[in-house]
């Protein structure tokens, strides 16, 4: 019996499907010596649109000129499928969906394989539905990691230092420790992930914020009641001109979430003007874009212009502003917006309906 440990990174994760652009693998004894340590490294044939804080080990003429998923389905499918191993991963079942898209992306036959989930198990020790990080953990067992690039051998070598961490402290085999924790078991068959128990789902916790916090992230107070604003916003003020009828606007994100009383100043002057403020993309089909300079000077676009760009590309239309367009068609400047933000503030009650209200003055 031996133990493989495996860890995948994407290119991307379009519509919820990775294109796999390195499998890394370490292949332990049961005593958790290494006896193999591989990266295999994979063209994605896939535009690279990663995280903000995500780092790959390898620049993208590397993946580029790299062996594509077919090439290496063989060689993963023998690794997983064997009989005498056993194959764990930390948060694995999204490496499991990653590989079943790739798997149907490239017409290939389903790899059908079970695993042990790490952090699942440690999820079981600690009794929580809150997700730990492999980072975070391994910190908290002081494994010495370095995580300034993302290498799937490397992750998989940490997942195992980590499982063996583990045993020590509770002074279990890992057979032991998936007994117990049985929501740790994964199975893929025929391209469908599923778990043996199903664990808890995660909480996803609503962040603490000061009442005048600016930050406006999908998981904050802050975004529930700008969406709560939105669904009861009306127009205010007679004879504003109608520069934005019938358009349905959003903003970057880089400005959208870290100016929320500017936001809420924004909607309702579009509002006023015969446009509506629309926060997901796809129900918009007028996009204003604002640049943010990063320190080199060059522009940094948000995913969501690239998303607008590749729209167009296909044929549907959305319009493309500068946030300097849309302020003179509000006839504002940026100064006005923040002037009037200031007098923003959330009301100490609830109306009838439990809708917060927003009051200016």
């Amino acid at each position: 019996m031996k133990y493989i440990f495996f860890d995948i990174e994407c290119a991307n994760c379009y519509q919820g499907k990775g294109k796999i652009c390195s499998f890394g693998y370490v292949i332990t004894d049961t005593s958790f010596n290494v006896i193999e340590k591989c990266d295999l490294v994979i063209n994605p044939a896939a535009k690279f649109n990663l995280g903000p804080d995500i780092v790959l080990a390898y620049d993208k003429n590397t993946f580029k000129n790299a062996p594509m998923f077919p090439d290496f389905y063989g060689e993963i499918t023998t690794l997983l499928e064997d009989e005498d191993a056993m194959v764990f991963g930390f948060s694995a079942c999204n490496d499991a969906r990653y590989l079943n898209n790739d798997c149907i992306r490239y017409n290939l036959p389903s790899i059908d394989y079970t695993f042990y989930d790490v952090q699942q198990i440690l999820m079981g020790i600690k009794d929580t539905r809150n997700q730990p990080s492999l980072i975070g953990s391994c910190l908290e067992f002081g494994i010495e990691e370095n995580q300034d690039v993302h290498k799937s051998d490397d992750d998989s070598l940490m997942t195992m230092e980590l499982l063996r961490a583990i045993c020590i402290q509770q002074e279990k085999t890992p057979e032991q420790l998936i007994e117990q924790y049985e929501q740790c078991v994964g199975l893929v068959d025929e391209y469908v992930f599923r778990w043996k128990n199903p664990p808890i789902k995660p909480v996803k916790p609503v962040k603490e914020q000061s009442p005048r916090s600016n930050k406006m992230g999908r998981t904050t107070a802050n975004y529930k009641k700008f969406l709560q604003f939105l669904e009861n916003v009306t127009p205010v003020g007679n004879d504003v001109p109608q520069n934005l009828e019938g358009k349905r606007i959003c903003l970057t994100t880089y400005y959208e979430e870290r100016h929320f009383r500017q936001m809420v100043v924004l909607a309702q002057l579009i509002c006023n003007s015969g446009g509506r403020y629309v926060v997901r993309l796809r129900d918009c089909n007028c996009f204003v874009e604002k640049k943010i300079y990063k320190a080199d000077g060059e522009i940094r676009y948000c995913s969501r212009y690239d998303t607008v760009k590749r729209i167009n590309k296909s044929g549907t239309r959305i319009d493309i502003l500068s946030f300097e367009d849309l302020m003179t068609l509000l006839s504002v400047d940026e100064d006005d917006i923040n002037q009037m933000s200031e007098n923003v503030f959330l009301s100490d009650y609830e109306d009838a309906e439990g809708e917060i209200e927003f009051v200016t003055v």
